[in-house]
């Protein structure tokens, strides 16, 4: 999935993810604890343990996902 994008077209990275802006990649996976999620909802894969080594077809078909800061 690609981060929804703000304001004038581009999304603001330190709000994003646990790396907050370090890693630079518009490949992220949705939290499904969205507004609760204190990573804006949206986490790069590669920056997290259950995901880094998995293909962007394989993170794609993930229907329900909460990401580790949310479990």
């Amino acid at each position: 999935m690609i981060v929804p994008l703000v304001g004038g077209g581009s999304y603001d990275s330190t709000v994003y993810c646990r790396c907050q802006g370090q890693v630079i990649s518009d490949f992220f996976v949705k939290c499904d604890g969205d507004e609760e999620c204190p990573n804006g909802g949206w986490v790069h894969p590669h920056c997290t343990t259950d995901l880094k080594n998995k293909t962007q077809e394989e993170v794609d078909n993930i229907e329900e996902w909460y990401c580790e800061d949310c479990i």
